[in-house]
């Protein structure tokens, strides 16, 4: 026997590596051929019941840790989009921290898990050509990184001006 063959616990015949079960760890001493006879029907039960609890183990803790390691989470994701965008990235994780309130806003931020909501935290370039940079970023919540997006301050003033007439003319005929 040499490195690329075993010898099957089952039917004692010494065959290639690639025809062993590689389900389960423990289950390698048995060939594909002999894991499907009968009388290994009640161990295939037992392997796929602990395939099924190791998935949903491993579901569950990526869900925990995206929702525990939220920094970790947007450095990721930031460090993604600056090699697809193609601009510098010159973050550490220690320069990613989720500060409890948006500065933007004033609401509470939270990771919802798996979703993105109004109070989600993200990174916003403050100007996107300079890309992921310490002096460069700001964390603030989904809403107000969605409302800023690609608006000007001018176009933000005309909005604001624009929000306070209405609100003034609605003020006026209510009273009436």
């Amino acid at each position: 026997m040499n490195k690329n063959t075993k010898k099957c616990k089952y039917c004692k015949q010494i065959k290639p590596t690639d025809q062993f079960i590689k389900i389960l760890a423990w289950r390698r001493k048995c060939c594909n051929v002999c894991y499907q006879l009968d009388s290994l029907k009640e161990q295939r039960e037992i392997d796929q019941k602990a395939i099924k609890r190791r998935i949903e183990y491993q579901l569950e803790y990526e869900k925990n840790h995206r929702r525990w390691n939220i920094n970790a989470m947007l450095y990721r994701s930031a460090k993604q989009r600056a090699k697809k965008y193609g601009v510098p990235f010159t973050l550490k994780h220690s320069d990613v921290v989720v500060p409890e309130f948006c500065p933007v806003l004033g609401i509470k931020l939270k990771n919802q898990r798996g979703k993105m909501c109004e109070s989600s935290p993200t990174i916003d370039r403050l100007y996107p050509e300079k890309g992921y940079t310490k002096e460069n970023i700001c964390i603030m919540s989904n809403r107000a990184n969605r409302i800023k997006s690609d608006a000007s301050i001018e176009e933000l003033e005309k909005i604001i001006s624009f929000m306070s007439r209405r609100l003034d003319e609605y003020k006026k005929t209510d009273t009436i």
